[in-house]
C-alpha cells in the first residue's frame, strides 16, 4: 500500500518552519509516511490539489495534484488565510494552529492546572519599570517579541551593578542606565513581553534563550 501522505504547510519565508520541516523528516519516513511540504500559494482552490515537494526516493521532488490524508498546520499564527487555503483545511483533517500571541497564550496555560506547573512565569513589557521588576523577581530574565516572527530573536538581560549586561546569540554587551533604556524603548510598544529565563548553553556554552 501506498504510504500516506501527510502535508507540511507552512508560511513562505519562514526559515523556521523550514528547519521544523528538516527535523521531523526523518522520524515521519521510519514512520511509513510521505511528507508533503507546500505554503498557502502552492494550493489550487479550484481542485483543493496542491502543487508542492513531496519526499521520494531520498529526496524532495515536485509534484502536483496532490490531496494529503492530513495536514501539520505550521503556518505562521495570525497570518490571513488565502482561500484555497482555508477551503483545503475544512476538507482535510488538519492540526489546529494557534493564534494567540505568547504571553496571551503562556497566560491561559498558566491558568491550567495541567500546564501551569511547567509554564514559565512572563509579563508584558510596557517600559523600564518592568524590566526593573522583572530583575528583582527573576534575576536573569529574557525579552522577546509576543509575535512568532522567527527574526524576533530572544535576548537574555542581567541587571548588574553599575550596567546591565545584554547577551544575544552571538555576542554579549554591556550598557549603562541611559543607554539601556533607548535600547529598550524600541521594545516598549506593547509587542514584546518579558520571561524568566531557564540556563540554557549551546554546545560550546553560549547562553541560549528557546524562541
Amino acid at each position: 500500500a501506498a504510504e500516506p501522505i501527510v502535508g507540511l504547510l507552512y508560511s513562505p519565508g519562514d526559515a523556521f518552519g523550514e528547519r521544523r520541516i528538516e527535523m521531523l523528516l526523518g522520524p515521519m519516513l521510519l514512520a511509513g509516511l510521505r511528507p508533503l511540504r507546500f505554503t498557502q500559494h502552492d494550493i489550487d482552490a479550484k481542485t483543493l490539489t496542491v502543487q508542492g515537494q513531496w519526499h521520494l526516493a531520498g529526496a524532495w521532488q515536485p509534484c502536483a495534484g496532490v490531496r494529503p490524508a492530513s495536514i501539520l498546520d505550521w503556518s505562521r499564527p495570525a497570518s490571513p488565510r488565502l482561500p484555497g487555503e482555508s477551503l483545503l483545511l475544512g476538507k482535510v483533517p488538519h492540526s489546529v494552529r494557534i493564534d494567540h500571541d505568547r504571553l496571551d497564550l503562556l497566560d491561559q496555560l498558566q491558568r491550567d492546572p495541567e500546564f501551569r506547573g511547567v509554564v514559565l512565569p512572563s509579563r508584558p513589557l510596557n517600559g523600564f519599570a518592568d524590566a526593573v521588576a522583572a530583575a528583582e523577581q527573576w534575576g536573569r530574565f529574557v525579552v522577546k517579541s509576543r509575535s512568532h516572527q522567527p527574526e524576533d530573536a530572544a535576548v537574555l538581560l542581567e541587571r548588574k551593578r553599575n550596567h546591565w549586561e545584554i547577551t544575544e546569540f552571538f555576542q554579549r554587551s554591556e550598557l549603562d542606565e541611559a543607554a539601556f533604556q533607548a535600547w529598550l524603548t524600541a521594545r516598549t510598544q506593547g509587542a514584546w513581553m518579558l520571561q524568566k529565563y531557564v540556563p540554557t548553553l549551546t554546545l560550546d556554552e553560549r547562553c541560549y534563550a528557546l524562541p
